[in-house]
């Protein structure tokens, strides 16, 4: 059921994210017409200043997303922007829309950067991309819906009602998700749980515990199994850990600040860990180029095919504007069609390859932008020669386009600590859209203007037509990029994954609302070898303050390990970095 909720909210974001690009030639009528008369850069702006401001806020909301209730960060967010969008289509001038698609942009910040970490903490990564590739099925779906839901409100009651519909259903799915939906603990599917308690003065407090707090700032923890000396006799299975086990959480292991540090030192902490992670560098770097094409195409698109095939259709208003509506049809189909099946397409793909020891994930990516740069020139080329064939250009195109979505994501949540994922989704959110579709719509309606002031092109459709040919070489840069990563993916997914190893032994814990059991377990010294290393052992805390879950024989109530001896798993290398909650120390 969250996940149905989170889908419909993100299928609504892209709704009224894309319904400006199916209304853009109205707006650009003269006002005794119903628009505005602005130029092509003004309406690229359109586009762009709601990227502005989603990109400047995306880091904003990762922080604190990392820090605090995600649900009511969304609830917030989504009211802003629906709020917004309904405003707007009342504007009385285009500097009064502008501030409204402004507005929108902070709204839909919220929301991007925050749901996929909600995923993520609800389904462990066997399953997460299965669920992505449904989540992010509402990309295309939505993209396509806002050009058909622009084409048909202009035709039957004018483009202003197409900001009208959406705004309502938005609010009522985020209060439904506010209100029934309980937030899972941070690493929870990672067998890395972080939570955070929050005072009722709405200050963060973090729930992790330092192993010099005093017994009364702790749960008892019953440590029947744990030897008291990190000494321990060499051919031991087990040594000392001072445990930091608090009853609302077992917290994660992870690298630097990960979320639980405050303050501004303990952001750029996170920042720079989440940047030296090379390949979440390049292939925020080809995302980059990604939202730079869809950019460009979604927003210029249609008003190109608009001046190339209905500039047949005479002079007659309403055989314009049915020209105008069927080709928004048209292309919110093939956007639909081409991106169900290529989200699909990507995710079966990545799970069918993908491995810890291998970089399948980016190389899916490198070679979906290869084969589309050339069908990104074509379909430009072949609009105002042959538009059927244009069609197919545009159809292989957006397919090959539509596959980057899930791999590209599962990349970031499996090469970033669970406490820094929300830091890391608003780093790459604001990179990714201050080079990519923030620039790429204002940047080709410039160039498109200035070749018709220069006299360079006949006219504003060969202008637009020009303007556009530089997205297949992004598209081109863009496999590059994914290139790139595909050299440091397998060793950073590697590292990450030997911070923490996994261990699927669950202990009952009142941490969250949501669920009744958590992954614990504590770091222990291996056996006696040649080299030193780590084990991991299930550890229960006691629930309250006079026992009850414990480990061992010990505690109220008997946990359910309390006859099992410890049972060592997993390895890892003493080369690897290992940190938890306690007094980890290395034998």
């Amino acid at each position: 059921m969250s996940v149905l909720v989170l889908f419909g909210i993100n299928l609504l974001n892209y709704i009224d994210r894309w319904t400006v690009a199916g209304v853009l030639s109205d707006m650009q009528m003269q006002p005794s017409r119903g628009g505005f008369g602005i130029s092509d850069a003004e309406g690229g702006l359109l586009t762009s200043v709601f990227i502005l401001t989603y990109m400047i806020f995306s880091p904003i909301f990762g922080y604190f997303g990392d820090r605090m209730n995600r649900n009511a960060i969304i609830f917030v967010g989504v009211t802003a922007w629906s709020s917004a969008v309904f405003v707007g289509s009342f504007a009385s001038s285009f500097a009064q829309l502008l501030a409204c698609r402004a507005m929108v942009g902070v709204g839909e910040a919220s929301y991007a950067n925050v749901a996929p970490t909600l995923i993520a903490d609800m389904y462990p990564v066997d399953e997460r991309t299965r669920i992505l590739s449904f989540y992010f099925v509402a990309v295309p779906l939505g993209s396509a819906l806002g050009f058909i839901l622009g084409g048909q409100a202009s035709l039957y009651l004018g483009w202003r009602w197409a900001f009208r519909i959406t705004p309502g259903i938005s609010f009522f799915l985020a209060s439904l998700l506010c209100v029934f939906m309980r937030e899972p603990p941070r690493g929870l599917s990672d067998g890395r749980v972080h939570t955070s308690d929050y005072s009722t003065n709405g200050e963060h407090q973090s729930s992790s515990r330092s192993a010099t707090q005093t017994p009364q700032q702790q749960p008892p923890v019953s440590t029947s199994l744990l030897p008291t000396s990190i000494d321990a006799a060499p051919n031991n299975n087990s040594a000392s850990l001072t445990p930091a086990v608090s009853a609302n959480t077992a917290v994660a292991a992870g690298g630097g600040s990960a979320g639980g540090e405050g303050g501004v030192g303990g952001w750029w902490s996170d920042v720079r860990e989440v940047w030296s992670v090379r390949s979440f560098m390049w292939s925020t770097f080809g995302l980059t180029s990604v939202t730079f094409v869809m950019g460009a195409l979604a927003q210029w698109g249609p008003s190109y095919l608009h001046r190339v095939i209905c500039s047949s259709a005479g002079a007659l208003t309403p055989a314009v504007a049915a020209c105008k509506s069927e080709i928004n049809l048209i292309f919110g189909l093939i956007s639909c069609v081409t991106g169900i099946a290529g989200t699909f397409l990507g995710s079966a793909l990545s799970r069918a390859y993908t491995t810890e020891r291998n970089a399948a994930d980016a190389i899916l990516c490198a070679i979906g932008l290869a084969v589309a740069t050339p069908f990104v020139f074509l379909g430009v080329y072949f609009a105002p020669r042959d538009s059927s064939l244009a069609w197919v250009m545009i159809f292989v195109a957006e397919l090959m386009l539509g596959i980057i979505w899930v791999p590209v994501t599962a990349m970031l949540l499996y090469v970033i600590s669970p406490l820094q994922r929300a830091t890391a989704s608003g780093m790459q959110t604001m990179f990714s859209h201050l080079f990519g579709d923030a620039s790429s719509p204002v940047l080709v309606g410039y160039i498109a203007d200035s070749l018709v002031t220069s006299g360079a092109a006949l006219s504003r459709s060969d202008a637009l037509q020009q303007a556009l040919y530089p997205a297949g070489l992004f598209c081109f840069l863009g496999a590059l990029c994914f290139g790139m990563a595909t050299l440091y993916l397998a060793e950073d997914r590697r590292s990450q994954n030997s911070v923490v190893p996994l261990n699927k032994s669950y202990a009952q814990s009142p941490a969250s609302p949501m669920i009744t059991s958590l992954p614990t377990r504590v770091v222990m010294t291996g056996p006696n070898t040649s080299k030193p290393g780590y084990e991991l052992l299930s550890v229960s805390a006691s629930v309250g303050a006079s026992g009850g879950n414990g480990v061992g024989g010990s505690g109220g109530g008997g946990g359910s390990e309390s006859s099992s001896p410890p049972r060592p798993m997993l390895p890892v290398d003493a080369a690897d970095e290992v940190r938890a909650s306690g007094d980890l120390r290395r034998r």
